[in-house]
């Protein structure tokens, strides 16, 4: 009886009907959105690679390359900084066959490869250093924010700006199909 009282009253005034509906299910995504903010997207593990030990180790996604993890300086072309880079690391394989403190022919013997190194230019070390002192950034230095990385293969070492010539060279044999014809996978801790 109550049914029928309520489907007559939602028939006689839908507008209203309509409108609460879209009100409750605002209210629902306001509730999902608030409880998931809490969990940033940007909130995972990636590899890393130190420079010193040879080995990838596993950090937050949020650390800006080169950093010390522990292990020590290390001298790049612009001076002495943290070890510690990002390592992208692919497979045609298994990505979970790839652990935690793998040298890159471990790597290898499990199906993967280091695809290419990352790290911050010294344009953008520069950057970052004026923003943490507070200083007020000029036209000049927001341009850094597009040739930021620098990339390397862990066996030469040699960094180029992302964007240039060798540095898209790089990519483009890191990203290479797998001999089956696939896109490699990444690894993700």
């Amino acid at each position: 009886m109550a049914t029928a009282k309520v489907r007559g009253f939602l028939n006689k005034h839908s507008a209203i009907a309509t409108i609460v509906a879209v009100v409750v299910l605002v209210m629902a995504l306001a509730v999902i959105v608030l409880q998931n903010k809490k969990t940033a997207i940007f909130d995972y593990d990636v590899y890393y690679y130190d420079l010193n030990t040879q080995k990838i180790f596993v950090d937050h996604v949020s650390r800006e390359t080169p950093f010390d993890n522990g292990a020590g300086m290390y001298q790049y072309f612009d001076g002495s900084r943290g070890s510690a880079v990002r390592a992208i690391v692919l497979t045609c394989g298994d990505p979970l066959a790839i652990k935690n403190e793998m040298t890159p022919t471990q790597i290898e013997a499990a199906g993967g490869y280091i695809g290419f190194l990352e790290r911050m230019s010294p344009a953008m070390i520069a950057v970052q250093a004026k923003i943490a002192a507070g200083v007020e950034l000029t036209d000049v230095d927001m341009e850094y924010e597009l040739g930021a990385s620098m990339v390397a293969t862990p066996d030469e070492l040699e960094w180029h700006d992302q964007e240039s010539e060798e540095g898209m060279n790089i990519l483009d044999r890191a990203l290479a199909a797998c001999p089956s014809g696939e896109i490699p996978k990444r690894c993700l801790p």
